[in-house]
């Protein structure tokens, strides 16, 4: 609850960057705790994704609000997965066949490749067949049970913030 919060500030001059202050600070230590339990969750081929999973902090009106994910192309497709076995709020749930030579480096990785006259080709097109064939990708979430293991604290955090701003009010009046 952030009533106090807010009758703390209308109340006491120099009261509000106290008060953002603070929720900023628990705000950044709450963001940082899912970044680092969706990096641990994420599922690791190069580490591509798990070493792109970050948190940014940014102003929503009069709030400021954590962000955390990841720019990598293929990162929804992992969280909720793809087609029939899609949990992404707005997936079309139709099959998914994905181009084969997307595949192409995770299929080398994995022992889809077949060398001839010494030239190594990949054989990403199998692997897109068999993703294909069951429909899509099953998720493999990594943000959202991170979020959902942080989200209990959120409100010990705000009630630490109003505490550390109001002993900080009350030594500067």
């Amino acid at each position: 609850d952030t009533a106090s919060l807010q009758d703390m500030a209308r109340n006491y001059k120099g009261a509000g960057p106290i008060i953002q202050q603070e929720m900023t600070r628990e705000l950044t230590r709450l963001a940082i705790q899912v970044r680092n339990e969706a990096v641990k969750l994420a599922p690791v081929d190069t580490g591509r994704l798990r070493s792109s999973i970050a948190y940014e902090l940014a102003p929503r009106g009069q709030d400021l609000i954590a962000r955390i994910g990841t720019n990598v192309k293929y990162a929804k497709a992992v969280e909720y997965g793809t087609g029939l076995l899609s949990e992404a709020p707005d997936s079309s749930h139709t099959r998914h066949w994905p181009p084969g030579p997307a595949l192409d480096g995770w299929a080398g990785r994995h022992g889809f490749s077949v060398t001839s006259g010494g030239e190594t080709t990949n054989l990403g097109w199998i692997v897109a067949e068999i993703i294909g064939r069951r429909g899509g990708l099953k998720p493999r979430p990594y943000l959202r049970p991170a979020f959902e293991k942080v989200k209990p604290k959120v409100a010990d955090a705000i009630e630490k913030a109003r505490l550390r701003a109001f002993m900080k009010i009350a030594r500067s009046s």
